[in-house]
Parts: C-alpha cells; sequence; structure tokens
C-alpha cells in the first residue's frame, strides 16, 4: 500500500500487516509500521526509545512524524510509544493520523495537544 492511500484511507480502516511478524497477534498495521510505510523503510523501532532516537526535532509542522507517550501510566504506552503522521493543526492540537491509537489496529485521525508531543522528524511529504 503506498504512502497516499495509508493517509487517505477512512477512519477505522483495519490494514493487514505486510510484515512476517507484529506485535499483535492479529497481524495488523500497528503505529511504527504505519510510519514506516507512509515515510522510509525500517527507520522506526518498537520501543518509545527507538522512535524519539528517530524524532529529534523539537519543532513540528505538517507531514512530521510525531511521537509521543499517549497514557504514561499504561505499561503498554510507557513501553511503546506511539507515532503518527501530522496532518495539520487545529489551535493547540496537531491533527495526527496514525494506526491503532487505541489498541484496535484501525487508522484514526485524532487531535493530540501540541504540549504531550516528545519529538518529531521531518519528512520529504509534501502538502
Amino acid at each position: 500500500m503506498k504512502w497516499l492511500e495509508l493517509l487517505s484511507a477512512p477512519d477505522n480502516a483495519i490494514i493487514p500487516s505486510r510484515l512476517s511478524q507484529t506485535t499483535n497477534k492479529n497481524g495488523w498495521k500497528e503505529c511504527g509500521e504505519f510510519v514506516n510505510d507512509v515515510v522510509w523503510s525500517k527507520i522506526m523501532g518498537n520501543t518509545i526509545e527507538d522512535k524519539l532516537a528517530v524524532a529529534k526535532e523539537t519543532e513540528g509542522k505538517q507531514w512530521s512524524v510525531a511521537v509521543w507517550t499517549p497514557n504514561p501510566n499504561n505499561k503498554t504506552f510507557a513501553k511503546y510509544g506511539h507515532t503518527g503522521i501530522i496532518m495539520g493543526e487545529a489551535g493547540d492540537n496537531w491533527i495526527v493520523r496514525s494506526s491503532n491509537l487505541n489498541g484496535d489496529w484501525r487508522i484514526t485521525t485524532d487531535y493530540i495537544p501540541k504540549i504531550a508531543i516528545q519529538g518529531y522528524k521531518s519528512t520529504n511529504l509534501t502538502a
């Protein structure tokens, strides 16, 4: 699936993973794979540390990769964090497209407070 197809897939779409092993047993696309498939191949790993090692920029913009921990009290989120593509902004929020934010492997568009983002990575995507 090409990057434009991933970014324009309808909300709640479930996209099969192309990996031979996933961290979920259903074989659906998770956040890191979603971002890798949109932007590059196999540069972003699974853990929050892996994601932040790539996303070292401090300022975001449209089409950037964003990395954050949605709920630091949740052990899974604390370990893996989350990542997505910034589609735009709305006041104090980024409009972010990602997969598996809610633990359901679905692609969603969400409003994420800018203050919650821990790191960014510029991409070659254009508006």
